[in-house]
């Protein structure tokens, strides 16, 4: 798995402005620097935050107000500081061969099946539907995957919400625990039968990963996107398969090139994240290269029968 390190450090300091470039009202940086500074007065405190050494070994360092600010609302001229590590943690995976792909995943005998998808097309769903079908097929994701550009995919397990139908058909008390079972499916079923509350509130949320066997990895073979509409099976090429995944994640998946923070740095150092984003795609088309590549969709959500068909 990636070894990334960000070091975090919350604490008053001082960042000498000389000499430095402002950009809007809060950013500074210099042309070729290293770093993005930020700083902000909110109700008299100090609101600051620096980026620092990107290239090799991130620092993150930020006021004791910081912290306290994004939990009522992080301000959008920074973004939140989580939104500013994940952002950071983006580029080193992607700098040492990895990237996330929007998608489920699930592996029988040691070989992977991921099922990338636009959001509410049936990621989740298709996963438990393979794991509930077959006791050889082992979880490793059913949301965001983390892939390397040498083929594999990691267990990357995250909550993930479960509809009134999907919790009718996968849900089972002594899987959750009879309390969160029965509390969870009661919210379910008023969400089912009110649209007001299923705007609203939100919906029961399971850990799959706690549910179904898991792997710690997988080589995957196949590699399908999803899509509602006629019947189909169709294979594609890695090259175009890159293209639409690139599609998926940029709609799906928060981008580092999206942070306030990295837009900055980019300025003043030209090229940099662009170099990033180039290797995201090698890294993805590595990926694939040796992956049977498919475009799957149906009309009766019943993405199991599909790729059963596709693998035998």
């Amino acid at each position: 798995m990636v070894d990334v390190r960000i070091r975090v450090r919350i604490e008053d300091f001082d960042f000498p402005k000389d000499g430095l470039s402002k950009l809007d009202y809060w950013f500074y940086g210099r042309e070729g620097g290293d770093f993005v500074y930020y700083e902000d007065k909110l109700f008299g405190k100090e609101d600051k935050v620096l980026l620092k050494n990107l290239r090799g070994e991130p620092e993150i360092r930020v006021a004791p107000i910081t912290p306290k600010i994004d939990r009522f609302y992080a301000p959008r001229s920074r973004g939140s500081l989580s939104s500013i590590v994940s952002a950071v943690r983006q580029i080193k995976q992607i700098e040492k061969g990895y990237l996330a792909i929007h998608a489920s995943c699930v592996s029988k005998n040691g070989e992977g099946i991921l099922l990338a998808a636009f959001p509410n097309v049936g990621k989740t769903l298709s996963a438990h539907q393979l794991l509930s079908s077959n006791n050889e097929f082992r979880y490793i994701s059913d949301d965001t995957v983390l892939v390397d550009s040498k083929g594999m995919a990691y267990l990357t397990a995250f909550p993930s919400a479960a509809g009134y139908y999907d919790f009718l058909r996968f849900i089972k008390p002594k899987s959750v625990g009879r309390l969160k079972y029965y509390t969870s499916f009661i919210k379910s079923w008023f969400m089912h039968k009110n649209k007001v509350l299923n705007r609203l509130l939100r919906p029961p949320h399971f850990n799959l990963a706690e549910i179904y066997p898991t792997a710690p990895q997988t080589k995957v073979k196949v590699v399908c996107t999803l899509e509602i509409g006629q019947k189909q099976i169709k294979s594609t090429s890695p090259e175009d398969m890159m293209k639409k995944i690139m599609a998926i994640n940029e709609y799906s998946l928060p981008r580092f090139y999206n942070n306030p923070f990295i837009k900055v740095y980019d300025y003043f150092n030209p090229g940099y994240i662009d170099k990033i984003r180039r290797k995201e795609r090698d890294n993805l088309l590595s990926f694939l290269t040796n992956c049977e590549c498919y475009n799957l969709a149906c009309n009766d959500w019943n993405w199991a029968s599909l790729i059963k068909e596709l693998i035998g």
